[in-house]
């Protein structure tokens, strides 16, 4: 039986196109459904929150009217106070920071184990 020369082309193109769609058809990734997203807020503490304590200075006709001696025990004791303050403040800040750090890792944490579980639902 004779076939045309241009049967056979369009026959091998037609072939090609085929196997070509096929080709694509087998290496597109798994759809993946998203049914249900939450959003979540991470909230600082309340009690991390409050404003730091400022010890004021000496009331100024207290300090005036005082002898040497006493003046300097009400600025040193101000100042003690002052570093008091200061510290605890900086504990404070200290606290909110290993708040946020603890924080990060559990939202790492999280993104690991759904990833892993993505991956052995799905394939990477």
């Amino acid at each position: 039986m004779f076939i045309s020369k241009w049967f056979r082309i369009s026959l091998l193109i037609v072939i090609c196109l085929a196997v070509v769609v096929l080709a694509g058809c087998t290496t597109t990734p798994k759809s993946v459904v998203v049914t249900k997203t939450e959003k979540e807020v991470v909230v600082i503490p309340k009690h991390l929150l409050f404003k730091c304590k400022v010890t004021p200075p000496p009331n100024v006709e207290i300090y005036v009217n005082s002898s040497i001696e006493k003046r300097e025990d009400m600025l040193i004791n101000t100042n003690v106070a002052l570093y008091q303050d200061l510290g605890n403040c900086n504990n404070q800040i200290e606290e909110i920071s290993k708040f946020q750090d603890r924080q990060v890792k559990l939202i790492e944490e999280f993104n690991r184990e759904i990833n892993a579980k993505f991956e052995s639902q799905y394939g990477k």
